[in-house]
């Protein structure tokens, strides 16, 4: 199928939104065909107006009509992630009337059906075995427990599990907290809607906005993987067009026993939701693609040029020595690898540093300690390695609070 002009490039912008939220959900080929397409579309939907149901009920909702289809819907007053219904969200995202709705869906339909799931892992070690130390940091004050483990966001199988230790801390755990639920529909949508963002509607491309070395290297890296073509576009913004060219190295066969199905904070998700645990996100993925789309140029010119310097030998072995560093909680070379690169080496990488870690990180130090105040029960944290370690890391931050820290 061939699309062309503006509602093109918004249906194309949403589906590759949906292609990077579903390849961290795990699905390894979210273009296969799939003979379940259109029922997965319906079932979205009708999740969505339950989950609308299930908020305007709890926020003291209004009765709405009846739509036909035999239910009956309610509107809150209060503002909810989901409170529109879905088609109509589609037909905002889109621009256009019932036929480009009908396209998103099957679009939709099809992204969902695809792909197959990975082999499911055992996040903790059982009885006497020893399992991963991980990097799990505890830290307490006047009563309160917080466990701040750090995350690789792709992860290999052999990652777990993880010791009886950090299975321990688990269980005590009155609830997860994460940067960001990617499993909430909710999420999902919001994370979609925002992406529209992330393509010019003015006729200017990437080549405008990036130094002629950077785009360069831009068009090398097309010409050595031509299957990403299709997925690296003329008219995406920097910020956008960073966060798609590390998504194809990261879904690339370099990488192919790495996946986001084994990454540690959806594995931690999967666990909290098979307990019935409550699974709170400290930022949401509003937040992060906000944050995202408002750093200068000028930064990503310099974290693509960075990125694309990197040979696939350098690259895998980058990927392989992070995972050996958080499967064996090696703080000091985590802290080498994931911090200290981005400090005293430019200017836009001191502002990326600053904005990405510094201040996302005293912003959720705060959220942990207003989640800490809810029921007085220890709360368990996954957050991303770099958030964790450092002198600006959560676990520096939460000993300078007072509260007594140790590597567990």
């Amino acid at each position: 199928m061939v699309f062309g002009g503006r509602g093109a490039r918004r249906l194309f912008a949403a589906g590759l939104a949906l292609l990077v939220l579903l390849a961290a959900l795990g699905c390894a080929n979210p273009f296969a065909p799939s003979q379940d397409g259109k029922a997965t579309s319906q079932a979205l939907l009708d999740e969505l107006r339950s989950q609308e149901q299930d908020a305007a009920s709890s926020a003291g909702a209004k009765p709405r009509p009846d739509t036909g289809s035999g239910k009956k819907e309610t509107r809150s007053s209060a503002p909810q992630d989901s409170a529109q219904e879905f088609p109509d969200l589609l037909k905002e995202l889109v621009g256009g009337g019932e036929s480009d709705t009908d396209v998103f869906s099957q679009l939709l339909g099809g992204l969902l059906g695809g792909g197959t799931k990975q082999e499911a892992v055992r996040p903790f070690a059982e009885g006497s075995a020893q399992g991963n130390r991980g990097l799990l940091f505890e830290a307490k004050k006047d009563g309160r427990t917080v466990y701040l483990m750090g995350t690789i966001h792709v992860a290999k199988r052999e990652m777990y599990p993880f010791s009886p230790e950090v299975k321990k801390a688990f269980q005590e755990a009155g609830a997860l907290a994460v940067e960001a639920d990617v499993t909430s529909l909710g999420e999902q949508l919001a994370t979609v809607k925002y992406t529209l963002d992330g393509m010019y509607s003015d006729g200017r491309t990437y080549r405008d906005a990036l130094p002629k070395d950077v785009v360069q290297k831009i068009d090398e890296f097309k010409s050595r993987n031509r299957g990403s073509a299709m997925l690296i576009q003329d008219s995406f913004k920097p910020w956008y067009l960073y966060m798609m060219i590390t998504q194809v190295r990261l879904s690339s066969s370099l990488l192919k026993d790495f996946s986001p199905a084994y990454g540690v904070d959806m594995v931690l998700i999967q666990e909290a939701k098979k307990l019935g645990k409550p699974v709170r996100s400290l930022e949401g993925a509003s937040m992060q693609m906000e944050l995202l789309s408002t750093l200068p140029d000028d930064v990503y010119a310099e974290l693509l040029r960075k990125e694309l310097s990197q040979d696939d030998a350098a690259y895998r072995q980058e990927m392989e020595s992070l995972h050996e560093f958080l499967r064996t909680g090696d703080t000091a070379a985590l802290e080498r690898a994931a911090v200290a690169d981005y400090r005293g080496k430019s200017q836009a990488l001191e502002t990326y540093y600053q904005k990405v870690i510094v201040e996302r990180n005293q912003n959720m130090a705060q959220r942990i300690e207003e989640e800490l105040q809810r029921d007085g029960r220890p709360l368990f944290v996954a957050v991303g390695a770099a958030h964790v370690v450092g002198p600006d890391g959560l676990a520096e931050i939460f000993r300078k609070k007072g509260y007594t820290v140790r590597q567990l």
